[in-house]
Protein backbone atom coordinates (compact mmCIF):
# COMPACT_ATOMS: atom_id res chain seq x y z
CA UNK A 1 0.00 0.00 0.00
CA UNK A 2 0.92 3.63 -0.68
CA UNK A 3 1.70 5.90 2.26
CA UNK A 4 -1.36 7.98 2.92
CA UNK A 5 -0.99 10.32 5.65
CA UNK A 6 -4.19 12.21 5.50
CA UNK A 7 -5.63 12.82 9.02
CA UNK A 8 -8.53 10.13 9.24
CA UNK A 9 -12.01 10.75 11.37
CA UNK A 10 -10.75 7.88 13.46
CA UNK A 11 -7.72 9.51 14.13
CA UNK A 12 -9.56 11.72 16.15
CA UNK A 13 -11.66 9.70 18.40
CA UNK A 14 -10.30 8.82 21.87
CA UNK A 15 -10.63 5.34 23.11
CA UNK A 16 -14.08 4.75 24.85
CA UNK A 17 -14.87 3.40 27.91
CA UNK A 18 -17.88 0.86 28.72
CA UNK A 19 -21.30 0.96 27.23
CA UNK A 20 -23.91 2.60 28.87
CA UNK A 21 -27.77 1.53 27.93
CA UNK A 22 -29.88 4.79 28.87
CA UNK A 23 -32.57 6.64 26.67
CA UNK A 24 -31.42 9.86 25.05
CA UNK A 25 -34.60 11.44 25.34
CA UNK A 26 -33.50 11.58 29.07
CA UNK A 27 -31.58 14.93 28.95
CA UNK A 28 -29.84 14.42 31.86
CA UNK A 29 -28.08 11.57 30.85
CA UNK A 30 -26.91 13.73 27.71
CA UNK A 31 -23.38 14.50 27.50
CA UNK A 32 -23.23 18.59 28.08
CA UNK A 33 -18.94 18.90 28.39
CA UNK A 34 -17.51 20.93 25.22
CA UNK A 35 -14.55 18.77 23.71
CA UNK A 36 -12.42 19.58 21.45
CA UNK A 37 -14.25 17.30 18.66
CA UNK A 38 -17.34 19.35 19.03
CA UNK A 39 -16.15 21.47 15.99
CA UNK A 40 -15.74 18.08 13.46
CA UNK A 41 -18.76 16.58 14.85
CA UNK A 42 -20.43 19.55 13.68
CA UNK A 43 -18.92 19.71 10.53
CA UNK A 44 -19.36 15.88 9.94
CA UNK A 45 -23.42 16.46 10.37
CA UNK A 46 -23.54 17.62 7.19
CA UNK A 47 -22.32 15.13 5.18
CA UNK A 48 -24.29 12.69 2.61
CA UNK A 49 -25.35 9.28 3.22
CA UNK A 50 -26.98 8.40 -0.37
CA UNK A 51 -29.70 10.70 -0.89
CA UNK A 52 -30.56 12.37 2.76
CA UNK A 53 -27.96 13.12 4.89
CA UNK A 54 -27.91 12.52 9.00
CA UNK A 55 -29.16 15.97 9.66
CA UNK A 56 -32.13 15.56 7.95
CA UNK A 57 -32.66 12.57 9.59
CA UNK A 58 -31.82 12.46 12.92
CA UNK A 59 -31.97 16.35 13.71
CA UNK A 60 -28.16 16.20 14.26
CA UNK A 61 -28.44 15.02 17.24
CA UNK A 62 -24.87 13.70 18.47
CA UNK A 63 -26.19 12.94 22.61
CA UNK A 64 -26.88 9.47 21.94
CA UNK A 65 -25.83 7.15 24.71
CA UNK A 66 -27.64 4.24 22.93
CA UNK A 67 -29.28 3.59 19.68
CA UNK A 68 -32.24 1.31 18.68
CA UNK A 69 -32.18 1.29 14.83
CA UNK A 70 -36.17 1.31 14.29
CA UNK A 71 -36.71 4.14 16.70
CA UNK A 72 -38.76 6.80 14.17
CA UNK A 73 -35.97 8.89 13.67
CA UNK A 74 -34.01 6.04 12.38
CA UNK A 75 -36.65 4.28 10.82
CA UNK A 76 -35.54 0.45 10.41
CA UNK A 77 -38.06 -1.74 10.06
CA UNK A 78 -37.94 -5.29 10.45
CA UNK A 79 -41.21 -6.73 9.46
CA UNK A 80 -41.90 -5.97 6.09
CA UNK A 81 -39.49 -6.40 3.01
CA UNK A 82 -38.43 -2.70 2.53
CA UNK A 83 -34.71 -1.55 1.79
CA UNK A 84 -32.95 -0.91 5.13
CA UNK A 85 -29.82 0.76 4.12
CA UNK A 86 -30.27 4.03 4.54
CA UNK A 87 -32.03 3.51 8.45
CA UNK A 88 -29.60 1.45 9.48
CA UNK A 89 -26.33 3.80 7.49
CA UNK A 90 -28.10 6.73 9.74
CA UNK A 91 -28.26 4.74 13.07
CA UNK A 92 -24.38 3.70 12.94
CA UNK A 93 -23.04 7.24 11.96
CA UNK A 94 -25.11 8.92 14.50
CA UNK A 95 -23.21 6.69 16.96
CA UNK A 96 -19.67 7.90 15.46
CA UNK A 97 -21.12 11.52 15.84
CA UNK A 98 -22.08 10.61 19.81
CA UNK A 99 -18.95 8.54 20.08
CA UNK A 100 -16.51 11.32 18.82
CA UNK A 101 -18.27 13.80 21.01
CA UNK A 102 -18.58 12.01 24.57
CA UNK A 103 -15.63 9.52 24.13
CA UNK A 104 -18.04 6.75 24.87
CA UNK A 105 -18.47 3.08 22.98
CA UNK A 106 -21.87 3.71 21.38
CA UNK A 107 -24.61 0.71 20.94
CA UNK A 108 -26.34 0.21 18.32
CA UNK A 109 -29.35 -2.70 18.79
CA UNK A 110 -30.87 -4.16 16.15
CA UNK A 111 -34.39 -6.19 16.98
CA UNK A 112 -35.76 -9.41 16.31
CA UNK A 113 -36.76 -9.10 12.49
CA UNK A 114 -35.42 -9.69 8.64
CA UNK A 115 -33.76 -6.65 7.40
CA UNK A 116 -32.98 -6.11 4.06
CA UNK A 117 -30.15 -4.32 2.74
CA UNK A 118 -29.20 -3.43 -1.11
CA UNK A 119 -25.95 -1.65 0.16
CA UNK A 120 -22.57 -1.78 2.35
CA UNK A 121 -23.19 -0.81 6.07
CA UNK A 122 -20.78 1.34 7.59
CA UNK A 123 -19.28 0.87 11.05
CA UNK A 124 -16.90 3.55 12.72
CA UNK A 125 -15.01 3.79 15.79
CA UNK A 126 -16.30 3.13 19.22
CA UNK A 127 -19.44 1.98 17.78
CA UNK A 128 -20.95 -1.37 18.96
CA UNK A 129 -23.67 -2.86 16.22
CA UNK A 130 -25.58 -5.60 17.81
CA UNK A 131 -28.06 -7.64 16.47
CA UNK A 132 -30.80 -9.60 18.33
CA UNK A 133 -30.32 -13.02 18.33
CA UNK A 134 -33.49 -12.96 16.31
CA UNK A 135 -32.34 -10.51 13.55
CA UNK A 136 -31.26 -11.07 10.40
CA UNK A 137 -29.92 -8.87 7.63
CA UNK A 138 -30.50 -10.25 4.17
CA UNK A 139 -28.39 -8.83 1.55
CA UNK A 140 -30.53 -7.89 -1.92
CA UNK A 141 -27.63 -6.61 -3.70
CA UNK A 142 -24.44 -9.03 -3.85
CA UNK A 143 -22.33 -7.14 -5.90
CA UNK A 144 -21.99 -4.90 -2.93
CA UNK A 145 -20.16 -5.61 0.60
CA UNK A 146 -23.11 -6.24 3.37
CA UNK A 147 -20.51 -4.20 6.33
CA UNK A 148 -16.89 -2.80 6.05
CA UNK A 149 -15.32 -1.12 8.18
CA UNK A 150 -15.14 3.08 7.54
CA UNK A 151 -14.51 6.33 8.56
CA UNK A 152 -14.85 10.30 7.18
CA UNK A 153 -12.14 11.86 5.12
CA UNK A 154 -11.32 15.47 6.25
CA UNK A 155 -12.90 16.12 3.38
CA UNK A 156 -15.84 14.13 4.22
CA UNK A 157 -15.67 11.45 2.11
CA UNK A 158 -16.31 7.78 3.43
CA UNK A 159 -13.43 5.70 3.17
CA UNK A 160 -13.50 2.18 3.45
CA UNK A 161 -11.97 -1.01 1.57
CA UNK A 162 -11.12 1.28 -1.43
CA UNK A 163 -9.09 3.68 0.25
CA UNK A 164 -6.56 1.61 2.14
CA UNK A 165 -4.40 3.23 4.79
CA UNK A 166 -1.38 2.29 6.46
CA UNK A 167 -1.40 1.37 9.75
CA UNK A 168 -4.09 0.26 12.05
CA UNK A 169 -6.29 3.55 11.87
CA UNK A 170 -9.18 3.18 9.59
CA UNK A 171 -11.59 2.10 12.65
CA UNK A 172 -10.39 1.87 16.04
CA UNK A 173 -12.68 0.04 18.57
CA UNK A 174 -16.03 -1.46 17.14
CA UNK A 175 -17.63 -4.61 17.62
CA UNK A 176 -20.27 -6.96 15.94
CA UNK A 177 -22.29 -9.20 17.50
CA UNK A 178 -25.19 -11.18 17.68
CA UNK A 179 -28.05 -12.09 14.79
CA UNK A 180 -27.69 -13.58 11.19
CA UNK A 181 -25.56 -12.47 8.26
CA UNK A 182 -27.54 -13.71 4.75
CA UNK A 183 -25.27 -13.26 2.00
CA UNK A 184 -28.65 -13.85 -0.44
CA UNK A 185 -26.68 -16.63 -2.44
CA UNK A 186 -27.32 -20.23 -2.92
CA UNK A 187 -26.10 -23.26 -4.57
CA UNK A 188 -28.27 -22.63 -7.67
CA UNK A 189 -27.23 -19.31 -7.94
CA UNK A 190 -23.30 -19.42 -7.45
CA UNK A 191 -20.91 -19.54 -9.81
CA UNK A 192 -20.56 -18.24 -13.53
CA UNK A 193 -20.71 -14.91 -13.45
CA UNK A 194 -22.19 -14.49 -10.36
CA UNK A 195 -20.13 -14.61 -7.31
CA UNK A 196 -20.99 -12.64 -3.68
CA UNK A 197 -19.12 -9.92 -2.33
CA UNK A 198 -17.36 -10.39 1.52
CA UNK A 199 -20.22 -10.11 3.87
CA UNK A 200 -18.23 -8.35 6.91
CA UNK A 201 -14.67 -6.74 5.86
CA UNK A 202 -12.34 -4.29 8.43
CA UNK A 203 -9.15 -3.67 6.76
CA UNK A 204 -6.34 -1.39 8.31
CA UNK A 205 -7.59 -0.88 11.52
CA UNK A 206 -7.51 -2.07 15.61
CA UNK A 207 -9.49 -3.42 18.35
CA UNK A 208 -11.93 -5.34 16.71
CA UNK A 209 -14.22 -7.82 17.95
CA UNK A 210 -16.58 -10.01 15.84
CA UNK A 211 -18.80 -12.86 17.97
CA UNK A 212 -21.67 -14.30 18.89
CA UNK A 213 -23.09 -14.30 15.03
CA UNK A 214 -23.50 -16.33 12.34
CA UNK A 215 -22.69 -15.39 8.29
CA UNK A 216 -23.43 -17.63 5.47
CA UNK A 217 -25.35 -18.24 2.14
CA UNK A 218 -22.70 -16.38 0.28
CA UNK A 219 -20.44 -16.86 -2.72
CA UNK A 220 -17.75 -14.70 -1.86
CA UNK A 221 -13.69 -15.41 -1.49
CA UNK A 222 -13.57 -13.91 1.59
CA UNK A 223 -17.00 -14.60 3.85
CA UNK A 224 -15.12 -12.20 6.86
CA UNK A 225 -12.34 -10.54 5.47
CA UNK A 226 -9.61 -9.57 7.62
CA UNK A 227 -7.23 -7.08 6.43
CA UNK A 228 -4.28 -6.14 8.65
CA UNK A 229 -6.19 -5.63 11.98
CA UNK A 230 -4.22 -5.38 15.12
CA UNK A 231 -5.97 -7.00 18.15
CA UNK A 232 -8.73 -8.95 16.76
CA UNK A 233 -11.16 -11.02 18.72
CA UNK A 234 -13.28 -13.66 16.50
CA UNK A 235 -15.60 -15.77 18.71
CA UNK A 236 -18.33 -18.11 18.37
CA UNK A 237 -18.76 -17.28 14.81
CA UNK A 238 -20.55 -20.02 12.28
CA UNK A 239 -19.81 -19.79 8.98
CA UNK A 240 -23.03 -21.67 6.92
CA UNK A 241 -23.92 -22.57 3.71
CA UNK A 242 -20.73 -21.37 1.95
CA UNK A 243 -21.33 -21.87 -1.74
CA UNK A 244 -18.14 -23.06 -4.13
CA UNK A 245 -19.22 -22.72 -7.84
Amino acid sequence: DAEDNTESFADSIASAGDVEHTDPSDTSQNVSEETALDAETDSLSDISEDESTVEDVVGVNSNYTYINATWPEFGANGSDRSDDTQALNNSLYAAALSAAKSGRTIEVYVPAGTYYINNVLHIYSNTWLHLDSRATITRTDQTKEMLAGAHRERNNAICYNGCRHTGYTQVVNAKVTGGRWNGGMSSGNCGGPVYSRDIITFRHCSDITIADLTVGDDCAVHTVNIDAVRNLTVSNVIFQNHYIA
